[in-house]
């Protein structure tokens, strides 16, 4: 791997680490205005790929689906009552991530599917520690809830990121 590749893996991890402190902790104000800027440098700088817009937009739709089911059910209970924008910015910044600094867990299933039950839970219960959202119901009902969804989704949204489809000119 050439350095330019690993700094722009490195750089991505960095990126969406701050930009999810910043959503989870500024809400709609300045976690979507520091999001956007990393989206923009992300698409302008770190992606090589022209069309990682369109994963981007499919994993933001998808993951913001099973957000949105999950509020719906009671499970995750915003304290707001307007719209969580900065929940939809979150699924655009961990997009970015997948053809980037999560791409060593391209086509290793099962490693994915551990490390999406148990990073994809710890991101939900860090975000209730900071305020960003309570569990609602029964407190392990729900956390095994995402470590299920995190063990399925994480592989898929990893194919999602290989698929060629998405990576044709012909959509662009």
């Amino acid at each position: 791997m050439a350095i330019s590749d690993l700094w722009r893996k490195v750089f991505n991890g960095i990126l969406f680490q701050l930009g999810w402190f910043v959503c989870v902790l500024g809400g709609n104000g300045w976690g979507l205005l520091l999001v956007a800027a990393i989206v923009f440098v992300h698409l302008r700088w770190i992606s090589i790929d022209s069309s990682e817009w369109r994963l981007l937009a499919l994993v933001a739709a998808m993951g913001f689906a099973v957000d949105y089911l999950s509020i719906q059910l009671g499970w995750v209970v915003l304290p707001d009552s307007e719209f969580p924008f900065w929940l939809v910015a979150l699924w655009f910044l961990f997009a970015t991530t997948l053809r980037h600094c999560l791409s060593w867990l391209s086509g290793k299933v099962i490693l994915s599917s551990v490390i999406g039950a148990l990073g994809g839970s710890g991101s939900y219960l860090l975000a209730c520690r900071l305020g960003a959202a309570e569990m609602g119901g029964t407190g392990s009902i729900v956390v095994v809830y995402w470590c299920v969804t995190w063990s399925i989704m994480l592989p898929i949204y990893l194919w999602l990121a290989k698929w060629e489809a998405l990576r044709s000119p012909a959509y662009a």
